[in-house]
Formats: structure tokens, C-alpha cells, sequence
């Protein structure tokens, strides 16, 4: 049964609300360490559908929320999704949202990196040079349906490709 109050809460701790959200190993709040880690620290009796918890990945303070169910396989990154460069030079989104940010990850150095919603298209980048190891970060906002491809040109397949997600 729920509980009203009449006013916002004031947590006096340097803690989320809820203590779910990091771990808080050693009284000290740090994100989870892996998604094995958040897995195995929360308890799935505690768990509900859109949990938000935040979890290291690649080093990065990610949020993950549980989004189609409680079980450890429904923890997925809420805030990107990660993607690797198919042999013809295009990723496929997986899932319908609006994406605000592309970050690739270079493999090798690239003097012209082009990307597209159509294979050799530029309206989405025109032309680049990124340096081999050195993320390169485009702020564009855009929107795209499951199953829609999008080229990089002048890229090595098997570079990962990230897509930042807004809701």
C-alpha cells in the first residue's frame, strides 16, 4: 500500500532516494560495475519494470533501466545504444527513437567521414577527418524507425558506433 505525503522529500545524505541506483558499497555511492554486478547486487524481489539504475560501461557512468521486465536480462543502457559497422558500411536501428548525439569510435584514421541515410549519402555529415582512437561526436537531432539503416562512409567495418537516445 502507498503512502501519501503532502510535500517532496528531502533526502539529508549524499544518496539517491533510492538506494537501488548505485551501489553503495563501503558507504560510499559509486555507479554499479558492471551489469553483472547491478544484477547480482539488487535484489529481483525489489525490482519493478523502469527501474533506472546506473551502471559503468566501457568505463562510462551509464543509466540502465529495466525496460520490458525485472529479469536480468531485461537491463539494458537507457541512454545509447551501441552499434558495430556492417560489412556495406551502415548500422541498422533496432528500435524507435529520437537520437540526439552519434559517437564513432575509429578504428583507423579517416580524412573523410561521411554519413547518410542513403548508402554514399551526406545529410546527416558531410565530411570529416577523424583521428584513428579519438571518439568523434556529432550533435544531431534526428529521428528514425526500427529497421532504418544509416551509412558512414570512408569508415573500417567493425568500428563501434554509438547513438545517444533521448525519450
Amino acid at each position: 500500500m502507498a503512502i501519501t505525503f503532502n510535500d517532496n522529500l528531502q533526502i539529508n545524505a549524499p544518496k539517491p532516494a533510492d538506494a537501488k541506483y548505485m551501489n553503495f558499497t563501503g558507504g560510499i555511492a559509486q555507479p554499479w560495475a558492471s551489469v553483472a554486478a547491478a544484477n547480482a547486487g539488487i535484489n529481483a524481489a525489489y525490482r519493478y519494470q523502469y527501474l533506472t539504475i546506473f551502471v559503468l560501461m566501457n568505463g562510462d557512468p551509464i543509466e540502465f533501466w529495466y525496460r520490458t521486465g525485472t529479469a536480468d536480462g531485461n537491463l539494458e543502457p537507457k541512454t545509447k545504444e551501441s552499434y558495430t559497422l556492417n560489412a556495406n558500411g551502415s548500422i541498422t536501428l533496432t528500435a524507435n527513437y529520437a537520437y540526439n548525439r552519434i559517437v564513432v569510435l575509429p578504428i583507423n584514421n579517416l580524412s573523410n567521414l561521411t554519413i547518410g541515410t542513403t548508402n554514399g549519402g551526406t545529410d546527416i555529415e558531410p565530411g570529416s577527418p577523424v583521428t584513428v582512437g579519438v571518439p568523434y561526436s556529432l550533435d544531431y537531432p534526428f529521428y528514425y524507425l526500427s529497421n532504418t539503416p544509416i551509412f558512414f562512409g570512408g569508415i573500417a567495418s567493425g568500428t563501434k558506433i554509438l547513438l545517444y537516445k533521448t525519450f
